[in-house]
Order: structure tokens, then C-alpha cells, then sequence
């Protein structure tokens, strides 16, 4: 038996050997070269659209021409030296998302599997749909909220930070063209950053600090500011907003929402359960996003009149999404069509809620968190403030939306 299995173990190695030496003497005298390869024609481009240009990242654009797969793998959009993600293919056309390249001259060419050649060189723009604006430093410089005027200005209340600090740095006006110039000092070592800030009456920016009973206020033109109303029953405010009529809506931590007639300041409070990040009055409601019982999400109160808020209910939970204790909505804000825009600590950084309460992260890949603070420029911009103070990225964002902004009401009083 041994010998049998040692006599069956030296054939089989041998049969081996023999294959292997055969392959080997194959291989010699074989060739890749085929004289009856025929490469398949290389694609053509015809048309592109949108014709002008894309959004990085964000828009998909249709390709039009001839000889293209309708295998959708088959195919290869290059946008320079990256790759487009395919949508679909036909025989005549590709959508295709361009990549996070921003360019004025972009080279589009397909590639075909099976073609030896690139399609034509078609030449193309790339436009930030996200872009992050110079007037910072781009190192210890973070905003912790902005506003904008009527004109599309930008106002940033701003901090800077090293390892173990952080400072106030007071407010800066920065344009539309990125020039930035100093607009209001600190007001004190104790209150020297705002956590919401809104253009209102007379062109005063009113503004609020971390867990104070106080509304401040900026004199237009800008300068120091001071205490436009302290007391009358404001409790831990951290944001506010203004309806059309001029009033002032504010909530924080206090489980109220207080409303503040601008002309004589007298206050009206109203409760709230729960301890309120972001704040926005939009088509008669006071949206807020706010902390109860463990579990993040948007709640609204319908303004029945300047003393009277409806009941709050429920519009959309955040915790459902990310999970109890995993998400906080600091800042929010509307486009014109209903749709509203959430700015969250979560890896998506901005999500958008349709009116329909359907959602989806906004521009997938282009924010990191933390979003601070919203505040819509004029046409289909909005500004974001950004923060991962003091170990990761600082940005104030210009993000075209492709929308148009809801009105803030406070930039007309």
C-alpha cells in the first residue's frame, strides 16, 4: 500500500512537471498579436448640456454623439484626469455626474472598451457648486455665525483658537468680491462671540450670545454694540429671527419661545419644551430645531398673531435619520419653494427637506461638519458657516444652491 501510494505521488508530480514545462515551451513560442484585431471605432461627441457649464460634483451632464456603449461600463467619461460617474448609456448618449473639479477649460473625451482611441476633445467649465471663501485664514479662524444684508454682504462673527484658546475677534463685513474689512469690535471679554445674528430694524445687526437673557444689537454702518434689551423675562437665548411685522422671534435653553415687539420691547414668552439650536421664521410659522427627551428634530409653531403662537408640532425628526444622541441641527433655514435646508454635525454636513418631508444629504461629499450658521446672498447663493475648531477644518462656504432663497424678513424693516 505505501509503495502504491508513493508510485501515484511520483506520476502525479511528473504529470505536473510535464504541464508546467509544456506551458512553458507555449508560452516561448505563442503571441499576443492577433492579425485579425480590428479595434472597435472610437466614439464621437456631438453636443453637451447643460451647453455653458456644470457644477462640480453636483450636475449631470447629458452627452450627446455616435458609437457609445449601451453596456453602461463600457464606457469612460474623463473630465482631465477624472472620471465621471455614469448614470446611464444608450448607444447615442451618456448622463454622466461631473466630478469635484473646478476648471474653466475642462477636456471631456469617452473612452470606449474595445477602441484603441478617445472620442474627440470636447472643452468644458466647471464651477464650484460649494466654495469655500478666502476671507478667512484658512487656519485658526472659524465663524460662529453670519448674517447678510439686502445688498448680499456677508457679516461673520469670528473666532480664533490655538491648542488650548480660543478669541473673539469681533464682526467683519466681507462682500461679494472677498474683501473683508472690520465691522464691530467684541463687546467684552465675557460676550465677545454671537451665536445668531440678523440684519433687523434700521439696518441694526441684532444678535445673540451662548445662554444670555440679552439681545444685542450692531448700529448700521456697524461700530460697537451694545444691549438693545436685557430682562423682561428672556431666559438662555441662543437664536433669533424677525417676521414681516418686525417682531423678533428668540429661544435658547429656557423652554420658551419669546416673541419681542422691536418698536416698545415688550416681550412675550410662550412654552417650549426642549432646549433650542436653530431658529427660523418662515411662512407664518416659527420653525425651531431643538433637544427633547433625547431625540433631536425640527418642531414649528404657527404664528397666530404677534401675541398668540399655535400649538407646537412635530415637522421632522432628525434622530430617526442618525440616531438617539448622534445628530444636532445648529442652523436652518428655507428656500422659496418650501424646501429647507439643515445644517447638522453629522459626516452629510447640510441636508435638504423637500415639502413633502422627503430628504437627502445636499451635495454629497463637498461639507464636513459642524454647520453653524445659514444666511441666503442674493440669487441662488447661500453662506454657511463651518467649524471643527480647534483640530479640523474651518470654512465659510458659497453654496449655489440652484434655488432661490425664502425672504429673510428682518433685511426690509
Amino acid at each position: 500500500m505505501r509503495r502504491t501510494y508513493q508510485f501515484a505521488c511520483i506520476v502525479t508530480v511528473g504529470v505536473l512537471l510535464a504541464s508546467f514545462w509544456a506551458g512553458c515551451a507555449e508560452d516561448k513560442t505563442g503571441s499576443l498579436y492577433d492579425p485579425n484585431y480590428k479595434s472597435q471605432p472610437a466614439p464621437t461627441i456631438t453636443a453637451v448640456s447643460p451647453a455653458d457649464y456644470a457644477l462640480a460634483g453636483v450636475t449631470n451632464v447629458t452627452i450627446t454623439g455616435t458609437g457609445f456603449s449601451t453596456t453602461a461600463a463600457e464606457n469612460v467619461v474623463w473630465f482631465d484626469g477624472l472620471k465621471g460617474t455614469l448614470q446611464s448609456a444608450t448607444a447615442t448618449q451618456l448622463v454622466v455626474t461631473a466630478p469635484i473639479l473646478v476648471r474653466d477649460s475642462v477636456k471631456l473625451r469617452v473612452a470606449l472598451f474595445g477602441a484603441a482611441d478617445f472620442s474627440n476633445t470636447w472643452y468644458y467649465r466647471l464651477e464650484p457648486a460649494v466654495e469655500s471663501m478666502s476671507a478667512l485664514d484658512g487656519k485658526s479662524e472659524y465663524a460662529t455665525s453670519v448674517a447678510t444684508d439686502s445688498s448680499g454682504n456677508l457679516y461673520a462673527s469670528l473666532m480664533t483658537y490655538t491648542a488650548t484658546t480660543r478669541a473673539a475677534l469681533g464682526v467683519f463685513k466681507i462682500t461679494m468680491g472677498g474683501t473683508r474689512t472690520s465691522y464691530s469690535p467684541i463687546l467684552s471679554s465675557a460676550v465677545g462671540s454671537w451665536t445668531s445674528m440678523k440684519m433687523g430694524t434700521g439696518g441694526a445687526i441684532f444678535a445673540t450670545a451662548a445662554n444670555r437673557n440679552i439681545i444685542f444689537r450692531i448700529p448700521p454702518g456697524g461700530g460697537a454694540p451694545g444691549v438693545f434689551l436685557s430682562g423682561g423675562g428672556l431666559l438662555n437665548l441662543n437664536e433669533l429671527d424677525f417676521d414681516a411685522a418686525g417682531n423678533i422671534w428668540a429661544a435658547g435653553a429656557g423652554n420658551k419661545v419669546f416673541r419681542v415687539r422691536t418698536s416698545d420691547k415688550n416681550v412675550k414668552s410662550f412654552v417650549f419644551t426642549g432646549t433650542v439650536h436653530a431658529l427660523r421664521v418662515y411662512n407664518n410659522y416659527v420653525y425651531v430645531t431643538a433637544l427633547r427627551d433625547t431625540l433631536e428634530k425640527v418642531w414649528r409653531l404657527p404664528i397666530v398673531s404677534s401675541d398668540s403662537l399655535g400649538v407646537d408640532e412635530e415637522y421632522f425628526d432628525l434622530s430617526a435619520i442618525y440616531g438617539v444622541g448622534k445628530v444636532t441641527a445648529n442652523a436652518i433655514t428655507f428656500a422659496s419653494d418650501g424646501s429647507m435646508f439643515v445644517g447638522t454635525t453629522t459626516a452629510d454636513g447640510v441636508i435638504l427637506v423637500k415639502p413633502d418631508k422627503s430628504w437627502e444629504p445636499f451635495y454629497p461629499g463637498q461639507f464636513v461638519p459642524t454647520i453653524l450658521s445659514f444666511a441666503w446672498a442674493s440669487g441662488p447663493f447661500l453662506y454657511a458657516a463651518q467649524s471643527a475648531a480647534p483640530t479640523g477644518v474651518q470654512a465659510l462656504y458659497r453654496i449655489n444652491t440652484q434655488m432661490a432663497g425664502a425672504p429673510y424678513y428682518g433685511q426690509g424693516l
